[in-house]
C-alpha cells in the first residue's frame, strides 16, 4: 500500500475523506508536475506549499525542505525582492496584478539567473492559492543578444560592401577620366601632325606632348599592375644592400623638372653615415619618387618641398615635408588606402588614381619598413615618414669605431658571430608572397642558416616527411585551413619531438577555431616584418629547442 499522500494534503487538512476520483486527480497532477520540463510551485501568502523537481533543479536546490514552507523571496535576488513582495501582496489581496513577469533568481551558491513566471489563481478546498510556472530565459536572452550582434555585423558588412561598391564606381570613373585625358591629347596632336599643316616648332611641341602623355598612361597602367601583383603576392623584389642617399638623388632628378616648372624649392638633407638597408633599389626609388611627386603636385607655385635622410636608432628614416594643400583630419586615417582620394570628383584640380600612396605603404611594408603621414589640416602642408631597418655591418659607425688593438679585434669577432648566429640551422619558410619569401631568405641566409622555401601546405608536408627542418616559419593564413595535418607535425605526434615553429600573422583578430593551431606555434611575429625581430625570434626558438632536446635525451650508459 502506497504511503504517498494525495496532493491536497499539502494545502492543508481535509474535513472529509477524499473520494476515489479526487485521489486519481491528485496522482495525475503529481505525475504531470514531476515530469514537466518547467518549474511548478503552489504558494499561498508568499510561502511555497509545493515545488516540483524541475523547479528544484532550476534554483539549484537538492532538498525540497529548503523550499517548501519557506518564503518565495529566498529564491529571488536581493535587488528584486521589494518588487516581488509588492506583487505577492497584490495577488493575495485580489488587486489587479500581471499574470506573468520576469525577474532574477538566486541559487544557494550565490549565482543569479533570469527567469519568467506565469501565475494562475486557483481554488483549493481550504482556500485560494497561486499556481506558478517558472521558465529559465537565460538561453533565450543569449540567443537574442547573439541575434542582435549578428544583425549588427550584417549591417556593418552591408555598409562596408556598399562603401566598397561606391569606391569601385568612383575608381572606375576616375580611371576612365585619367586614361581618356592623355589619350585625347595624343589623338588630337596626332591628327594635326598627319595633316602636315604644322610648322617645325609646333610639330616638335606636338611630339613632346604625345610622348609625355604616353609616359603618363604607361605610369598609370604600371601602377594598376603593381597593385594587382601586390594583391596576388607576385610583386618581384630584388633584395640587396642599398645606399638610400643614391636612391633619393635619383628620385630628386626625376621630379626636378616638375618642381622647376612650378618654381618649387627642393631642399635635401642627407646624412652620409646613415648606413645600408636591405631592399630593392628600384622599388625604393619608386617609393621616394611617389612621395616627392605627390608633394610637388599638391604644393602651390613658389612653395617648398624638403627631403631628409637620417639614422634613428636601428632604422633609416626618410622624411618628405611640403608646404602644400595638407590633409584634412577626416581623411588622414585613409590616406594610404587603395583608390581613396580626398577629392574623388571628376572636376578635381589634381589628377591621379589614388594609388601612389597605397603603393608606397605596400612597397615599404614588403621590405620590412613602415610609413606614416602627418598634417595639421587643410592648407598647412603634410609630412610623410618612411622607416626601414638598417643592415648592421662591421663598417657601420658605432662606439667600437674608435677602438684599436685587441679590443677592436674582439668587437669585430663579436660582429662576425652576430652575422652567423643562425649558422647550421635549417629553416623551412612557407608564404604565398614572393617578396616576403625573398626577404626571409635574405635575412636568414645572411645569418648563416640553410633556407628552404615552399609555396603551398602540401609542399611543406611533403618536405617535412622527407627531412624535418630545425625551424618552421609559416604565413598563418596559409597554415590555418590545413590545421589538422599541421597540428600533428607541430605537436610532434609523427616524429616524437616538438618542432619549433614561428607564425607570421597580420595585426587582426584570429578566428576562434584557429586559435588552437596558433598556440602550437612557439612564437609569432606581426607584419610588417622586422629583420632584427625575426632573427631574435628564430634564435630563441633554436635555443629552446636545443634545451628541450638536452632535457629529453636519455643518459649515456
Amino acid at each position: 500500500m502506497s504511503s504517498r499522500k494525495p496532493f491536497r494534503s499539502i494545502a492543508g487538512p481535509r474535513r472529509s475523506p477524499p473520494e476515489k476520483g479526487q485521489k486519481a486527480t491528485d496522482v495525475l497532477f503529481r505525475a504531470l508536475s514531476e515530469n514537466a520540463p518547467v518549474g511548478i510551485t503552489l504558494a499561498r501568502e508568499g510561502r511555497t506549499l509545493y515545488a516540483n523537481r524541475a523547479y528544484l533543479q532550476l534554483f539549484g536546490c537538492s532538498d525540497p525542505s529548503t523550499v517548501v514552507g519557506r518564503s518565495l523571496l529566498n529564491q529571488i535576488a536581493p535587488e528584486c525582492r521589494d518588487a516581488i513582495a509588492e506583487y505577492v501582496r497584490r495577488r493575495e489581496s485580489g488587486e489587479p496584478a500581471p499574470v506573468s513577469y520576469e525577474t532574477v533568481g538566486l541559487r544557494p551558491d550565490g549565482s543569479t539567473f533570469p527567469f519568467r513566471v506565469d501565475v494562475a489563481r486557483i481554488q483549493l478546498e481550504d482556500g485560494p492559492a497561486n499556481l506558478a510556472f517558472f521558465t529559465d530565459v537565460g538561453d533565450h536572452r543569449n540567443a537574442e543578444r547573439e541575434l542582435s550582434h549578428a544583425l549588427a555585423r550584417e549591417r556593418a558588412a552591408r555598409a562596408e560592401a556598399e562603401a566598397a561598391n561606391r569606391m569601385k564606381d568612383e575608381f572606375l570613373a576616375t580611371l576612365s577620366h585619367e586614361l581618356r585625358t592623355p589619350l585625347t591629347a595624343m589623338l588630337g596632336w596626332a591628327r594635326l601632325l598627319r595633316s602636315g599643316e604644322l610648322d617645325a616648332d609646333t610639330a616638335a611641341r606636338a611630339i613632346q606632348t604625345i610622348e609625355s602623355n604616353a609616359r603618363l598612361q604607361a605610369q598609370l597602367i604600371e601602377d594598376l599592375l603593381d597593385v594587382s601583383r601586390i594583391i596576388l603576392g607576385k610583386l618581384p623584389l630584388g633584395v640587396r644592400p642599398v645606399e638610400l642617399a643614391m636612391v633619393i638623388e635619383a628620385a630628386l632628378d626625376a621630379v626636378r623638372p616638375a618642381a622647376k616648372a612650378k618654381s618649387i624649392l627642393l631642399l635635401r638633407t642627407l646624412d652620409p653615415a646613415t648606413g645600408l638597408v636591405s631592399g630593392d633599389p628600384d622599388r625604393l626609388q619608386q617609393v621616394v619618387w611617389n612621395l616627392l611627386s605627390n608633394a610637388v603636385k599638391f604644393t602651390p607655385p613658389k612653395g617648398q618641398v624638403e627631403i631628409r635622410l637620417e639614422r634613428v636608432e636601428r632604422f633609416a628614416r626618410i622624411t618628405v615635408t611640403d608646404t602644400g594643400k595638407g590633409i584634412s583630419r577626416e581623411f588622414l586615417p585613409f590616406v594610404f588606402d587603395r583608390f581613396r582620394q580626398a577629392d574623388s570628383s571628376s572636376t578635381r584640380l589634381h589628377g591621379g588614381l589614388g594609388l601612389g600612396l597605397a603603393l608606397v605603404r605596400h612597397l615599404v611594408e614588403l621590405q620590412g619598413g613602415s610609413v606614416n603621414a602627418a598634417s595639421e589640416g587643410d592648407g598647412k602642408g603634410a609630412t610623410f615618414s618612411v622607416q626601414l631597418p638598417l643592415l648592421r655591418t662591421k663598417e657601420e659607425p658605432d662606439s667600437s669605431a674608435s677602438q684599436s688593438g685587441p679590443e677592436a679585434s674582439r668587437n669585430e669577432g663579436v660582429e662576425e658571430d652576430r652575422l652567423s648566429r643562425l649558422r647550421g640551422l635549417s629553416i623551412l619558410v612557407m608564404t604565398e608572397q614572393a617578396a616576403e619569401r625573398e626577404l626571409l631568405k635574405a635575412v636568414f641566409t645572411r645569418q648563416g642558416a640553410r633556407v628552404t622555401d615552399a609555396y603551398s601546405m602540401a609542399e611543406v608536408l611533403a618536405l617535412m616527411k622527407r627531412r624535418p627542418p630545425d625551424i618552421f616559419v609559416a604565413d598563418f593564413e596559409m597554415a590555418a585551413p590545413h590545421g589538422s595535418g599541421l597540428l600533428r607535425i607541430l605537436e610532434g605526434r609523427s616524429k616524437g619531438a616538438v618542432l619549433p615553429a614561428l607564425a607570421i600573422i597580420n595585426n587582426v583578430p584570429i578566428d576562434p577555431e584557429d586559435k588552437a593551431l596558433l598556440t602550437q606555434f612557439r612564437k609569432h611575429v606581426t607584419r610588417p616584418l622586422d629583420p632584427v625581430q625575426l632573427t631574435q625570434a628564430i634564435r630563441l626558438l633554436a635555443e629552446n629547442g636545443r634545451r628541450k632536446r638536452r632535457i629529453t635525451e636519455p643518459p649515456l650508459v
